[in-house]
Parts: C-alpha cells; structure tokens; sequence
C-alpha cells in the first residue's frame, strides 16, 4: 500500500497504473488463446488491482485511467475491438457482458463490505459484552 500519511493515494494509483501498464505489455508479446487472455485478466490482473482498493478513494476518472491500459490489450487478445462499449465490457454476463470488474465499483463493493462487517462486529462485540456483563453481575 502506498498511501501516504495525509491520505493522499496518488502514488497507489501511479503504482496501479503501472501494474496494469505492465501486464498490458506482457499480454502484448503473449502468444495466448482468447479464453487464456480472459483468464489472465480475470484471474492474474483482477485481483492485483482489486487487492489495495479497500484502503484508497479513487473517483471514478481515476479507476478508469488505472485499467485502461490493460483493456487496451486484453480486448484485442480477446478478440475485441479495443474501443468496445464500457457498459458491455464490465456488464454482467446474464446480460451478454464481458464481466470486466470495474474498479470504481469494486472500491466501493469493498468499503460497504468493510462498512458492514465493522459494524456487524462492533454489534457483537456489544451484545458479548452485555451478555458477560450480566453474567457477572448474578
């Protein structure tokens, strides 16, 4: 992670954009089926983007010039026109998309999970300490 101390994490999106710059590259000299290209992207680059996202505050611009320059090969490797629609690339596939991960959504998939689990843990920490409360209490 690289955020820095006043919560500014444009050296996390530097360094983002260029993972996915240099896994564009590698895609570019690959010699790899179109089901390889679309694992590689959901399986290798996916998560390594999506791994620091619970932490940062990207916009929307922001996650948009992190993935572009990994689209920017993996659609042709796939078989796609680089310049294919956004909504049918991270569209789900119940409605004939791709299912790209969008990684604006997924930042904010994250922090409403975070969101709920502290909240769900803070609850049970109450109701626990409540319930040893009233234990030692009688």
């Amino acid at each position: 992670m690289r955020i820095a101390p006043d919560g500014n994490d444009a050296a996390e999106a530097q360094y983002l954009t260029e993972v996915a710059a240099a896994w564009g590259n590698h895609m570019a000299r690959a010699h790899l089926t179109r089901t390889e290209a679309e694992f590689s992207l959901q399986q290798v680059l996916a998560p390594k983007l999506n791994y620091p996202l619970i932490a940062t505050n990207f916009d929307e611009q922001q996650c948009h010039e992190i993935l572009k320059p990994a689209l920017g090969q993996a659609l042709p490797a796939m078989g796609l026109n680089r310049h294919f629609p956004q909504a049918v690339t991270h569209g789900p596939r119940s409605h004939h998309g791709l299912d790209v991960p969008n990684l604006f959504t997924e930042q904010l998939v994250a922090h409403i999970l975070m969101l709920n689990i502290s909240t769900y843990s803070h609850f049970v920490y109450i109701m626990t300490g409540d319930c040893n409360f009233s234990r030692m209490s009688t």
